[in-house]
């Protein structure tokens, strides 16, 4: 092993220490968006049943947990791969039973909160998303083929995956404006899963979720709903539009097309889905430079990040479906955090596709994203997205 690739071992091997150390709650066996070095920085049980400060938790540091679980799931499952690590194994294994017990919690079938308060590993915010689901679904199928999956897990896997496809036919209807909703049955901020006014990268969400549950039941009638969309979702994903919030979304894309291209069982389907698979690397490839001048505008990114109930509160776009608190926190620093995320996302991005191998310019800004995480000062979960990229899944 060179020099070079040496420094990036110990740094990766650090990143995982982090993760593992400060941002893993064993409790719960959840990865929070921020350190567990106080739970005084997370919402009190009070706080997250009552919904304050939004009804998805956003700022308060339990937002993204599905997300941060299985995208570390992810990393587990690739550094087991490369290096047969028995601590991969075992945190996987943990992070599955998180998932599993998070998603257990919920008060109406198929409903998947982002996370539960370290302070009662019980209590959560009333409304998910879209993407939760993604990376989820994604995730545990990754995990429920892979030779580390005991019999209990899977079983545990099928029934998350099939109540989310009943979830799914239930609600996304055109009577709910193909919504998932909130738990409580009121609309979602950001879990509509058909219609007119998704974006490009957001198609293929729902067909994966009729897909995975077929995958894993073998019931035709998930299979059906499935073939029923495929079409228009696939026609609709393409072309690249330049309109995304930021990077992760294009991970998320890649992730809704790639289970479909493993797992569609018709003849054809997957060249269709290749053909978006290898669109979204190009696209972000192309915008390589460009993410990078971003990475170099600030040097903010291992700075700390104040509790929501110590920095100031401002009215989010729109109010509350039940009249609730619709605010979150003030912070410039949520900027650093995208734009170091964007970096290390643009090779996870490329990594899902099969046919696209990073170049050189994707792997040198993952390498200078890496460079700009001090574990001895970091706060966020970036690291998680960090690690699912150095270790891809080999398919």
């Amino acid at each position: 092993m060179s020099n070079g690739m040496e420094t990036q071992k110990r740094k990766i091997d650090d990143l995982w220490r982090f993760v593992r150390e400060r941002l893993f709650f064993e409790p719960t066996n959840l990865i929070y968006d921020h350190v567990i070095d106080d739970l005084a920085y997370f919402p009190t049980t009070d706080e997250a049943l009552s919904n304050f400060p939004n009804p998805c938790g956003y700022g308060t540091g339990m937002e993204d947990s599905m997300i941060n679980g299985s995208s570390m799931l992810l990393a587990c499952l690739g550094r087991y791969q490369a290096e047969r690590d028995e601590e991969a194994k075992a945190l996987a294994h943990r992070l599955v039973a998180g998932i599993l017990n998070c998603q257990s919690k919920a008060k109406t079938i198929g409903f998947l909160p982002r996370s539960l308060t370290p302070c009662d590993g019980e209590s959560h915010y009333v409304d998910s998303s879209r993407d939760q689901y993604t990376l989820c679904v994604y995730a545990m199928c990754q995990y429920y083929r892979s030779e580390l999956a005991t019999v209990e897990e899977r079983a545990g896997i099928k029934r998350m995956l099939v109540s989310f496809a009943i979830r799914a036919e239930q609600n996304v209807t055109v009577e709910n404006r193909y919504d998932l909703l909130r738990e409580d049955g009121l609309p979602s901020v950001c879990s509509v899963m058909w219609g007119e006014t998704l974006g490009n990268h957001e198609y293929l969400r729902l067909p994966m979720i009729y897909l995975a549950a077929w995958s894993v039941s073998g019931d035709a009638h998930w299979l059906e709903f499935y073939r029923a969309i495929r079409a228009e979702a696939v026609a609709c994903s393409l072309p690249m539009t330049g309109r995304y919030w930021h990077l992760y979304t294009l991970q998320q894309m890649q992730m809704s097309a790639r289970l479909c291209y493993d797992l569609d069982p018709d003849d054809g389907w997957k060249e269709e889905y290749g053909k978006i698979l290898s669109a979204v690397a190009h696209y972000v490839t192309d915008h390589t430079e460009e993410t990078l001048e971003a990475l170099r505008s600030r040097d903010d990114y291992n700075a700390p990040f104040r509790s929501f109930h110590e920095v100031p509160l401002a009215p989010r776009r729109g109010e509350a479906p039940d009249g609730g608190p619709n605010l979150s926190p003030v912070r410039a620093e949520y900027h650093a955090f995208f734009i170091l995320q964007d970096a290390v996302d643009t090779l996870n991005v490329v990594n899902l596709c099969p046919d696209v191998a990073p170049s050189e310019s994707v792997v040198a800004l993952y390498l200078q994203a890496l460079e700009r995480m001090d574990s001895s000062k970091h706060v966020t979960s970036v690291p998680v997205q960090a690690l699912e990229a150095y270790y891809p899944v080999l398919y």
